[in-house]
């Protein structure tokens, strides 16, 4: 699991640290997840429920998946490269 850094904001984000933190971790682990992500941040579900509001409200979007979205089209969220790349083809072969 990639680890979640909660190093100061260093981006041009215009959301206040605490949200971009949220914003970063759900990204970077992939999740949307509220407990997973509460657990990892040393916050309860409640709360980031609230912040995830709060981050909808404030970059006008409707969605937790549409907020990372927006977070990876700004450069404001980068996700580390897979560590092993999918390739379509393999799903269609046939074992033998």
């Amino acid at each position: 699991m990639p680890e979640v850094s909660s190093d100061s904001q260093d981006v041009d984000c215009p959301l206040p640290n605490y949200l971009y933190q949220l914003l970063k971790a759900s990204a970077r682990l992939c999740s949307m997840d509220s407990k997973l992500l509460a657990q990892n941040l040393g916050r309860t579900r409640s709360t980031i429920n609230t912040e995830f509001r709060e981050i909808a409200k404030r970059l006008g979007t409707h969605s937790r998946c549409e907020a990372i979205f927006v977070a990876l089209r700004y450069g404001w969220v980068k996700l580390p490269p897979p560590e092993k790349p999918f390739l379509l083809h393999s799903v269609y072969e046939k074992e033998e």
